[in-house]
């Protein structure tokens, strides 16, 4: 089954939590610093699914070879110390094979890694192939049957966020996270050969790979 077939609903997702920051952006622009050229979320490491990880490879094969250079040295540099920190960890760098504890703890040790998407101008080179968590990360999270949950942005909604408020920024993140463990699972039985719903990746992980793994599955 193609590719495309098998994302068809998590690119949806994507679409459609655009559309709602979007909407959020919009009716609460004097409250939020967020949007495209706002890097304050864009430092230190984050893994990301398997689907917006094939998605931002996907994109970097669309650059010019100069601009893919560049990236590629900065997330090699990455990658290096990611490695020298879990040295079992092998390309293509998934993380399904470590615990969230071990993750957790490399991510705590490189929290000020700036994104090697970025350029020399703080602009993200593949802000349409972005990952869901970049395309959430700012606003405060509020599940529509849990309620607010987690941190936000320091920059956004500092006065907190009042009951009518919240109902604008609801989303069911049980239903985000089942479109996306979905994809997962049937992208991983494709890429991997065996399905695992929780693979993921770190993004300069995505790059420093992309020779070895990415580049020929992405063109399938």
């Amino acid at each position: 089954m193609k590719t495309g077939v098998l994302l068809e609903k998590h690119d949806k997702l994507r679409q459609s939590l655009d559309r709602w920051f979007g909407s959020v952006r919009t009716r609460y622009a004097a409250l939020m610093v967020c949007g495209r050229g706002c890097i304050q979320c864009c430092h230190g490491l984050f893994d990301i699914s398997l689907p917006d990880a094939f998605r931002l490879a996907e994109g970097y094969g669309t650059l010019s070879e100069e601009l893919q250079v560049a990236i590629a040295n900065r997330a090699s540099a990455i990658q290096h110390r990611i490695c020298q920190n879990e040295v079992e960890l092998k390309a293509p760098f998934f993380l399904h094979t470590l615990s969230q504890e071990r993750i957790d703890w490399l991510i705590y040790r490189m929290p000020r890694i700036r994104c090697p998407l970025l350029d020399e101008q703080d602009s993200c080179l593949l802000y349409d192939y972005r990952p869901i968590a970049c395309r959430l990360e700012g606003v405060p999270m509020v599940d529509t049957r849990d309620g607010l949950f987690g941190d936000w942005c320091e920059l956004n909604f500092k006065e907190g966020v009042f009951p009518e408020t919240a109902r604008d920024l609801s989303l069911d993140y049980y239903e985000i996270q089942a479109i996306e463990l979905e994809a997962t699972g049937n992208l991983s039985e494709v890429l991997l050969a065996s399905r695992q719903e929780e693979a993921t990746v770190f993004v300069p992980s995505v790059i420093a790979a992309f020779g070895s793994f990415w580049k020929s599955r992405v063109k399938d």
